[in-house]
Order: C-alpha cells, then structure tokens, then sequence
C-alpha cells in the first residue's frame, strides 16, 4: 500500500467487508507481512489495520491476530505498537499465557523503544486494563521494561505498578 491520505470510505468498506469474509487471510496475507517487513510508518496504514481488527474481525480472529504478533520475532515498530493498543483499547480477552506473552514482548522491545510515547501509552493502558490479571512476575517484567524508558509515562507506568503491587 502507497497512500499518502486516508482511505476513502469506499475503500475503508471493501476492507472491512474483506476483513469479515475473509479474517484469516487477510492476516496471514495483509497484516502479518506488514508488520513483519516493518514495510510502513504511515499513520494511515495504522489506522487501516486498526479499524479492521475494531471494527472487521470477530473476538477469536482478533485473539489470534494478537497471538501471532506475540509469537513473532520481528522487532516492534509504530505500526505494531499501533496495532497492539488497538486489541488493549478493546479489552480483547486474554488468558494469563497472553498476558505472559504480552508482558515478555513488551521486555523484549522495551530497549528499542526508550523514546517512544506510542509504546509508553501502550504499556500504561496495558497496565491499567490487565492490572489484576498481570502476575506478579510479568509485572516485575514490565518494571524492568519501564526501566530504560525515556518518556514522561516511565513515572506514571512504574506508578501504576507499584499500586497493583501494594494491593
């Protein structure tokens, strides 16, 4: 995709009439491969794939879009952080091995990401919506993320945590 506006509502409603019909491929054939190749920074394309995965796709075809994002190896961009706070924004249901996953790649990428307020946004609204869900463990995980983070949402994140640790 080389688009340098926002998609017309007729193509914003052939997305998501493909994204309804045809889920699965869509992710394995659009989505993953974009996020893979780290192939855009546009904030339009991130708002394409949010708006199919809000608005498009059913709460299994969301979970395992988020689990094969999770068991990725590729590195985090601005698109999939975009992507990821989409399915938090939502409260996409998730298991305690989700949360593990979510909290180990959040660590994982914490180090790429020090300046960046998009993956600070997305590891407080995590924080805040999961909170009791978060084991103790993950949540020394995301402590430890939060710790080379550059951002004025390290305090509010590393604050978030230490209530869910004192409650």
């Amino acid at each position: 995709m080389n688009m340098k506006q926002n998609a017309s509502r007729i193509l914003n409603k052939i997305l998501l009439e493909f994204t309804k019909t045809y889920p699965k491929q869509l992710i394995e054939g659009l989505v993953m491969p974009l996020m893979e190749r780290q192939l855009t920074t546009e904030s339009h394309h991130s708002d394409i794939i949010a708006r199919m995965v809000r608005d498009g796709m059913n709460q299994s075809n969301r979970q395992m879009l988020l689990q094969k994002i999770l068991e990725s190896s590729f590195h985090w961009g601005d698109l999939v952080v975009a992507v990821i706070q989409v399915f938090v924004n939502i409260k996409l249901t998730m298991e305690h091995c989700m949360i593990k996953l979510m909290s180990d790649k959040i660590e994982q990428n914490s180090s790429l990401m020090t300046h960046n307020l998009q993956f600070g946004k997305l590891v407080l609204s995590f924080v805040n919506k999961y909170g009791i869900q978060i084991a103790f463990d993950e949540r020394m995980s995301l402590q430890e993320a939060m710790s080379y983070h550059k951002t004025f949402l390290k305090k509010s994140v590393e604050s978030a945590l230490k209530k869910l640790n004192t409650s």
